[in-house]
């Protein structure tokens, strides 16, 4: 769970807006295109699970609930 806190500020959790768009979402090293195409073709399964979040938008609607659009 993600929660905001600080030794120096005050949060009121239900008027933060969590509203985000994943804009990279990786670990490690990019790979080129090309490396990336000969590990599909061994590996299919994994093409899908490749950098999923990039581009996706959360929207937070009610207080400590964010689900994905």
């Amino acid at each position: 769970m993600i929660s905001a806190h600080s030794g120096s500020h005050s949060f009121d959790a239900a008027k933060m807006n969590m509203t985000h768009r994943v804009g990279l979402f990786s670990f490690g090293n990019k790979h080129s295109r090309r490396s990336m195409k000969g590990v599909n073709h061994l590996f299919p399964e994994l093409d899908s699970d490749v950098d999923r979040l990039t581009g996706e938008f959360f929207v937070s609607d009610h207080e400590n609930i964010t689900v994905s659009v």
